[in-house]
C-alpha cells in the first residue's frame, strides 16, 4: 500500500520526490502520514490540517513496507497464512528487492516523476530499510551505467532516530539510563550485563539469542523505571495514543475510498516483526561509506529518545570509515535557532549532516513539527544547490 501526495506549494515546477518508510519492523507509514509529517492529522475531532507538513514543498509517497505491513494487502498475510513465513521477507536484501519492484511500478504509473530528484527518508527501523534500499538503487544504477537516461536520480537519504548498528547501540543504554537518573548504579550494572551479552552474541552472529538479551534489558529497564516510555523519557507510563488513527482507518467509508480491504493491523504488524526477528540485531552501518561517497546523508535524533537517540547513534557515526571521518569529527557543532528559540545542534562535513533536535523523542516530526520541516527543507535545498534557510 502507498499513498502519494503532490507538493502543495513547490518552490519549482519539478519538486523532488521523497519516499517515507516507517520503522517497526511492521509499523505502518500511516503513522508518518497522520502523526508526523503528512498534510493531515487525525485527532478525536477527526481529520484536520497539519500546520507543518513536508508535503508543503515536496512530493511525498508513504509506503507500507515490508509486504504485509499496515494497509498492505497480501494474500499471505490477510488473513495470516500457514505459508507466510516461507514467503515474507526475512532480511534487508528481500525488503529492498520488493521496494525496487515497487519503485519500478510507481514510475510506470507516474512516468513524469522518473527524472525528479529522489530522496528516501525514514525513522527507527528505517535505519535499516533506508540505507539498504539506497544501496539497492546504487547497485541498479551501476548496472545501468551505460544508459544514463535510465539511472534512478537518488540524491540523498535521511534517517531519524534510526536503529542502524544495534551492536554498538545496545551498549550505550545502561550509561544513558544512569545519566538520565532513571536507574541507580546497581540497576545500571544489571542492564550492562545484558547489554554486553547481547553485543557479544551478535558479534558471534547468534542473532536471536542476542535479540533475546536486548529485549530482556528493555524489560528490566521498564521494571526499574516504572515503565518510562523509552521512546520519550519525558513520558512516564504514557505510550503514544494511536486510537483515533486506528478508528478513522477502520471506517468502512475510508477503506472504500482508499480501495483497501476491511482488515489489517494499522500499527505494528506482528507477523512482519516475527518473520524479521533474525534481522533485528544485524547492522547496516557498513553500507554508509559507499553511500556517503555517492550521495548526501542526513542523520537526526530527538534528544529525549532513549531507544535510538543521540547517545546510541553517536558511536557508530563517529567510527564510520569514510574520507570525511576526521573532517566531520573536527567540524564545530553549531547551535541551531528558529527565531530566538534554540531548536537543536548541527554538525556537518562533506556529504554528512547530523542534527540533534531539542524537545523531541523518537518521532521528531510529531514532537517538533516546525523544526523538522525547517531541518528537511534546509538539507534538501543544500543538496539541490539552492540558497535556502541554513541551520544556524
Amino acid at each position: 500500500f502507498y499513498w502519494y501526495f503532490e507538493a502543495e506549494h513547490p518552490s519549482s515546477q519539478e519538486p523532488p520526490l521523497l519516499i517515507w518508510l516507517q520503522g517497526g519492523p511492521g509499523a505502518t507509514s500511516m503513522i508518518g502520514l497522520f502523526q508526523e509529517l503528512g498534510p493531515f492529522k487525525i485527532t478525536q475531532r477527526g481529520l484536520e490540517r497539519r500546520k507543518y507538513s513536508w508535503t508543503d514543498t515536496y512530493d511525498v509517497v508513504f509506503i507500507d513496507s515490508p509486504v504485509g505491513t499496515g494497509l498492505h494487502e497480501s494474500s499471505y498475510t490477510q488473513p495470516p497464512s500457514l505459508h507466510a513465513r516461507d514467503v515474507m521477507c526475512k532480511d534487508q536484501d528481500c525488503v529492498s528487492r520488493d521496494l525496487m519492484a515497487f519503485l519500478g511500478q510507481f514510475y510506470s504509473l507516474y512516468p513524469h516523476l522518473r527524472k525528479r530528484d529522489l530522496y528516501i527518508a525514514g525513522e527507527s527501523y528505517g535505519g535499516k530499510y533506508v540505507p539498504s534500499f539506497a544501496t539497492a538503487i546504487l547497485d541498479e544504477n551501476d548496472q545501468r551505467e551505460k544508459d544514463q537516461q535510465s539511472l534512478i536520480p537518488l540524491k540523498g537519504i535521511a534517517i531519524g532516530n534510526g536503529l542502524t548498528d544495534p551492536i554498538t547501540q545496545v551498549l550505550t543504554h545502561p550509561a544513558q539510563a544512569l545519566a538520565l537518573g532513571l536507574v541507580d548504579e546497581k540497576q545500571a550494572k544489571v542492564l550492562e550485563g545484558y547489554a554486553i551479552r547481547s553485543a557479544e552474541l551478535a558479534q558471534q552472529e547468534k542473532w536471536l539469542t542476542s535479540l533475546e538479551a536486548r529485549l530482556t534489558m528493555f524489560d528490566l529497564f521498564a521494571n526499574f523505571t516504572g515503565k518510562v516510555n523509552f521512546y520519550d523519557v519525558r513520558k512516564a507510563n504514557q505510550p503514544n495514543d494511536w486510537r483515533p488513527m486506528r478508528a478513522w482507518l477502520s471506517r468502512r467509508d475510508v477503506q472504500r475510498a482508499l480501495n483497501i480491504p476491511g482488515f489489517g493491523s494499522f500499527l505494528k504488524t506482528p507477523l512482519v516483526a516475527l518473520v524479521l526477528l533474525g534481522d533485528i540485531m544485524k547492522p547496516t552501518s557498513f553500507l554508509f561509506p559507499r553511500l556517503l561517497s555517492r550521495m548526501h546523508v542526513l542523520l537526526y535524533q530527538g534528544n529525549y529518545d532513549f531507544r535510538d537517540g543521540v547517545m546510541g547513534n553517536s558511536p557508530w557515526i563517529s567510527s564510520l570509515s569514510w574520507p570525511g571521518r576526521q573532517g566531520f569529527a573536527n567540524s564545530p557543532r553549531q547551535v541551531w535557532k528558529i527565531g530566538k528559540r534554540v531548536a537543536g545542534y548541527v554538525r556537518e562535513y562533506g556529504h554528512l549532516r547530523r542534527v540533534i533536535v531539542l524537545g523531541a523523542g523518537h518521532l521528531v516530526p510529531m514532537d517538533q513539527g516546525e523544526a523538522a520541516q525547517v531541518m528537511i527543507t534546509s538539507w534538501m535545498d543544500r543538496v539541490q544547490g539552492k540558497r535556502g534557510r541554513t541551520l544556524s
